[in-house]
């Protein structure tokens, strides 16, 4: 798994630990939800810190909340 990978696993998890659907992040979080799609799309190769502080308005963490998890924590086991 690859950061990217991460990143779009962690939105994910998010949205079910919040009972948030997508189009409902994308309101909260004021960003189009076609943009909030698009970053979970596997072709995705591209995200960026500031859109995932906007998501993580949305999903009312920091964005020390958001990286703090199981997910980054086995990546940088991997790249190290």
């Amino acid at each position: 798994m690859d950061v990217i990978e991460a990143t779009t696993k962690r939105i994910t998890e998010l949205c079910k630990e919040k009972n948030l659907s997508i189009y409902a992040l994308a309101k909260k979080s004021n960003l189009p939800p076609s943009t909030v799609y698009g970053i979970l799309k596997e072709n995705r190769r591209d995200i960026y810190v500031d859109l995932i502080k906007k998501l993580c308005d949305g999903f009312n963490i920091s964005l020390i909340d958001f990286f703090d998890s199981e997910i980054f924590n086995k990546i940088d086991r991997i790249i190290k």
